[in-house]
């Protein structure tokens, strides 16, 4: 297959979309960046912005990885087939108005070593009790 270079930068461009890449949660994603440590580990640093009017007290953020082997069959039901999902719950607390900055690792899963994962927020829960979902 022969790829134009516009389509490889597309591609490269997509294998690193960061955390904020689902449109409803990006009004609490402020910015972030996937990184891999010293044994090429996933990492996330990521800032949260709370715009709703309760202390937020959890964040559940779940990363997909993808296993393609090839660009011949990049269909919706091989990317269900082939995506492992990682689920990280963080305890936080983020007043109404606030910002917090977040660093933590994502765990690497067989098979997926050195891949970018996409993220997003799953779930948010409030001090309250009750709980916000985006899945």
């Amino acid at each position: 297959m022969n790829l134009s270079p516009k389509a490889i930068a597309c591609f490269i461009g997509l294998s690193i979309i960061s955390f904020c890449s689902f449109s409803q949660t990006q009004k609490f994603v402020v910015s972030s960046k996937i990184y891999f440590d010293a044994n090429f580990n996933p990492r996330i640093t990521v800032t949260y912005q709370n715009v709703s009017k309760k202390d937020i007290s959890q964040i559940m953020s779940s990363f997909i990885y993808n296993n393609y082997s090839d660009w011949d069959n990049t269909s919706m039901s091989r990317s269900l087939r082939e995506a492992a999902t990682v689920r990280v719950i963080r305890n936080v607390n983020i007043p109404p108005g606030k910002s917090y900055k977040d660093d933590f690792a994502i765990t690497p899963l067989d098979g997926y070593e050195g891949k970018s994962p996409i993220g997003h927020i799953s779930k948010i829960r409030f001090s309250d009790g009750s709980i916000q979902s985006f899945d």
